[in-house]
């Protein structure tokens, strides 16, 4: 037969599944596809794949969508079909990242910009009711949020839900993180910190977002991690966000934490003025002056309002178409 022919039933094909018929559909593109062999187009993949997802069987349209994309790794509608293929098997994630991908290749596309922000509410709405699996999991969930203020008072809560001992090992990896404040650079270190000293954050600012955080399902999560793998949420969360989030936390760091300990040491140096040891505390309080310093550079600080700090006057924290072709 000829490709004439091919083209016949792919355009037969169509009209089926326009109709809603898929099985009929699924079944003259099959042909078209046995027909041309290896010259069949990726279009015929494509429309297969919309075929198979409207049968239920989003694994046979993951596999035909990957073959359209193959074919043709320009070709949107094959990341489309694809993204759905995933999203219809549960995996929102792996759906959003096919979306982020395809909008990578024409990224002022406007339904796919609109695509990947469903795929993001999605992800984030089915981390509500269902078990987040892992750390990687979680990290998606968290990249996925669209409001900043989400971000920034989740990460509160999981700071609150934390042990002292977590709290003080998280807040360690965080002097590292942000502005390489250890004994390399200004003599800090975690151990300057007590455990004592790691306080629960107030959340006021974020009585606006109680009825959607905390998540259950979020802190029972973090609740299970042990504690190295708290740590490493916290330092992937603290690596997901933008700048202006990082500008926030740094802020909440420097006013919880390091500001209590300089004005702690500098009462306590007065107090000792006449002890052999008053030097070493003020040099001690020194130092962690100069990591306020580096947060603020290594961050770059802008004014912004932390988590739990209120903004002056306000008491508010700164936050395709059916058609086959």
């Amino acid at each position: 037969m000829s490709a004439d022919s091919a083209s016949d039933l792919k355009e037969k094909g169509n009209a089926a599944f326009a109709a809603k018929r898929y099985e009929e559909a699924e079944g003259l593109y099959s042909q078209a596809i046995a027909m041309l062999g290896e010259e069949a187009p990726h279009t015929l993949f494509g429309n297969r794949a919309a075929a198979r997802l409207g049968l239920g069987l989003p694994q046979q349209a993951l596999e035909d969508a990957e073959t359209a994309i193959k074919k043709d790794g320009t070709w949107l509608k094959g990341y489309h079909r694809k993204a759905c293929a995933h999203q219809a098997m549960g995996e929102r994630g792996v759906a959003l990242e096919t979306y982020r991908h395809a909008l990578d290749i024409e990224p002022k596309n406007k339904w796919l910009q609109e695509q990947v922000r469903r795929a993001r509410a999605e992800v984030v709405s089915a981390s509500k009711v269902e078990p987040v699996e892992s750390v990687d999991a979680w990290i998606v969930v968290f990249e996925s949020m669209s409001d900043s203020r989400e971000r920034l008072s989740t990460l509160a809560h999981l700071w609150n839900q934390c042990e002292t001992p977590d709290r003080h090992e998280i807040f360690g990896q965080f002097l590292s993180l942000i502005a390489g404040a250890g004994t390399q650079h200004t003599g800090v270190k975690p151990e300057d910190f007590t455990e004592d000293m790691m306080v629960s954050l107030p959340m006021d600012n974020y009585e606006d977002l109680k009825a959607r955080i905390p998540v259950d399902t979020w802190m029972a999560f973090f609740r299970g991690l042990t504690r190295q793998e708290k740590v490493q949420g916290f330092k992937r969360m603290w690596e997901s966000t933008e700048d202006k989030e990082k500008n926030v936390i740094v802020n909440d760091l420097r006013h919880f934490f390091l500001e209590p300990l300089i004005n702690g040491g500098s009462s306590q140096a007065e107090e000792d003025d006449d002890d052999d040891d008053s030097a070493e505390e003020g040099e001690g309080g020194a130092a962690v002056a100069a990591a306020v310093t580096e947060l603020e550079q290594g961050a770059k600080v802008t004014s912004d309002v932390g988590l739990a700090v209120p903004a002056p006057g306000t008491g508010e924290a700164v936050g395709s178409s059916g058609r086959q072709d």
